[in-house]
C-alpha cells in the first residue's frame, strides 16, 4: 500500500515538473511597447498651442488661424494638421503674408512642423487644383497643376505614394 502511494506520488510530481516547462514568465530581454495613448482632439489642441506659439504667428500679428485639414497618418496616435493664417510680411510690415503650418502630433508630442509664408495672392490659387477637386471633375488633354501632401514614400516597396489634398 505504501509502495503504491509512493509511487502515485512521484507520478504526480514528475507531472508537474513535465508541464511547468511549458509554463513560461516574461522574458527579461524582450522590450515591451507602450503607447501614450492621445485622441484625435488632444492632438488638435496640442497642434493649436504649438501654433499659436510660434515665433512668426505672435512676432509678426498672426490672426485668422484656421485648420483647413486633418489627415490621419499611419503611425500610431498620429495626425498630422494643417492650418493657415494670414501675419504681416517679414520683408515688408505694409504687406499681409499667408502662412501655412502644418503640424504633426504622434502620441501628444510635436514631431515635425513645416513652415512656408508667402504673399497673399487671391488670383493665384484659382488656377490650381487640390486632387480632390481634381477627381471630381475630370480634365484632360490639358496641362494641370494640382497640390497635396505626399506620404509614405519611404514606407512601400514600390515608386508609388500617397497624395492627400482637399481633405480626402
Amino acid at each position: 500500500m505504501k509502495l503504491k502511494q509512493i509511487t502515485s506520488f512521484l507520478i504526480i510530481i514528475l507531472v508537474l515538473i513535465n508541464y511547468s516547462g511549458c509554463i513560461e514568465g516574461p522574458i527579461e530581454d524582450e522590450e515591451v511597447t507602450e503607447f501614450n495613448v492621445t485622441t484625435e482632439e488632444q492632438s488638435q489642441k496640442i497642434a493649436d498651442n504649438y501654433v499659436r506659439n510660434m515665433n512668426e504667428y505672435k512676432d509678426y500679428e498672426g490672426r485668422d488661424l484656421e485648420l483647413v485639414e486633418t489627415l490621419t497618418t499611419r503611425c500610431p496616435y498620429c495626425w498630422s494638421f494643417k492650418y493657415e493664417f494670414d501675419m504681416v510680411s517679414e520683408k515688408n510690415a505694409e504687406v499681409v503674408d499667408q502662412a501655412t503650418v502644418e503640424v504633426l502630433v504622434q502620441e501628444g508630442e510635436v514631431v515635425d512642423v513645416v513652415f512656408s509664408a508667402g504673399m497673399k495672392d487671391e488670383e493665384e490659387s484659382r488656377d490650381i487644383l487640390n486632387v480632390y477637386e481634381l477627381l471630381g471633375n475630370p480634365v484632360y488633354d490639358v496641362e494641370v497643376e494640382i497640390y497635396g501632401r505626399v506620404g509614405l514614400l519611404d514606407e512601400l516597396f514600390c515608386p508609388c505614394f500617397e497624395l492627400a489634398s482637399g481633405g480626402e
